[in-house]
């Protein structure tokens, strides 16, 4: 009570306001328009760099646990061709290249609808780089020295298998991305009959295995033996040929590929 036999009123405290129905709603709608979005070029091509980085540093612990005795095969017994080992190690990855860009939350399924082909040769390009500059640390971490002159035993360690990784993980990846993202975006009831809409597929398998398969084990053929001038020649043109093939396919790929989805927010 004061003098003048008023009371002082205390200042009620301000009710709590309830979160905002509407505005947690458009977050998560952004949120969801985020993930389903096309980023830029960069921003694709820097998470392609960090995918290759990871790569590399798997393909080196593989490596130092198949040179350790930590890795077996299918006998359970230890992997004494290392050298071998490390080529069908370097192929397999070449050929998972475009498998690890695939990111079906998106509309584009990870693989952008403008300036797609420049961004798989890059990619492409620094990924071999890194991995094959990182191949001259294998012989330190595994036993890859020379024992019997052939290809395989010349990686990491020698000019001729330095080229040998490179255009080995190049080629692979450039005729699986020619199909893989032809695949994993396009309809193939657009490109045959009506009638037989799995006749797209079919084929397009087929010939995903046949040349995927064939390079790979065409290239592993020639690790196994000495090397040679026909060997290394015909390893330095399919690296041409595969980039021809994935311009090619990522171009049939942008003609006849699904419509874009659009995310409101």
């Amino acid at each position: 009570m004061t003098p003048s036999g008023r009371q002082d009123r205390v200042p009620l405290p301000a009710p709590s306001r309830a979160p905002n129905r509407a505005a947690t709603g458009g977050a998560a709608r952004t949120s969801a328009h985020d993930e389903t979005r096309t980023p830029t070029w960069g921003r694709d091509l820097g998470r392609n760099v960090i995918l290759s980085v990871m790569v590399t540093v798997l393909s080196a612990f593989i490596v130092f646990a198949t040179s350790t005795g930590l890795m077996k095969d299918r006998q359970w017994e230890e992997i004494t061709e290392v050298g071998l080992f490390a080529a069908i190690m370097t192929a397999v990855f070449g050929w998972m290249f475009p498998f690890l860009m695939a990111e079906f939350k998106r509309n584009d399924s990870g693989f952008r609808r403008e300036g797609l082909f420049p961004l798989m040769l890059v990619s492409a390009l620094l990924g071999t780089a890194i991995l094959t500059l990182s191949s001259v640390l294998w012989p330190w971490i595994g036993t890859l020295h020379p024992e019997t002159g052939q290809l395989t035993e010349l990686v990491g360690h020698h000019p001729v298998g330095l080229f040998y990784t490179a255009a080995m993980y190049f080629t692979a990846a450039m005729i699986s991305c020619a199909f893989f993202v032809l695949m994993s975006t396009a309809p193939f009831a657009v490109m045959v009959p009506q009638s037989a809409p799995w006749l797209g597929t079919v084929l397009t398998l087929l010939g995903y295995l046949g040349l995927s398969g064939g390079y790979i084990g065409v290239a592993i053929w020639l690790g196994l033996r000495d090397p040679s001038a026909g060997g290394l020649l015909f390893l330095a043109v399919c690296v041409p040929v595969s980039v021809l093939l994935c311009a090619a396919g990522i171009g049939l790929t942008q003609r006849v590929r699904l419509p874009e989805i659009v995310v409101s927010r």
